[in-house]
């Protein structure tokens, strides 16, 4: 998912493993683990899921990028089993944290978070 101040280009990259997103996406609503395995094994979200990842990431990003103001979702896409979201490539030496997924009861995942190039003026 990228983040943006309103009209501005994208500040913030949140990435996803595909078990990381499928996780998250899961447990927000509680949604049984073996429908979450299905997404897994799909190679895919379906669309509840997916809408349930977009809230997190809302989450995630209000609280931790809370200096740079209000961001608003540009988009939200999810990578393939493999995917490793510590590895992802947008800006060459762009700060990121990394972070370990593990939900109880769900696949562990993994996350990151990667500061793209800040809007002129700021």
């Amino acid at each position: 998912a990228t983040y943006s101040e309103e009209k501005g280009p994208p500040r913030v990259a949140c990435v996803f493993d595909l078990a990381g997103a499928a996780s998250l996406g899961g447990a927000l609503t509680m949604i049984p683990v073996a429908r979450v395995d299905e997404a897994l094994a799909g190679n895919g979200l379906d669309e509840m899921l997916r809408d349930n990842l977009r809230e997190v990431s809302n989450v995630l990003v209000s609280l931790l990028i809370s200096s740079h103001g209000p961001l608003a979702l540009n988009d939200c896409q999810v990578g393939s089993r493999g995917d490793d979201p510590f590895t992802a490539a947008f800006v060459d030496g762009a700060p990121r944290t990394n972070a370990d997924l593990s939900i109880e009861g769900y696949t562990d995942g993994r996350m990151s978070f990667v500061m793209l190039a800040d809007t002129p003026g700021s």
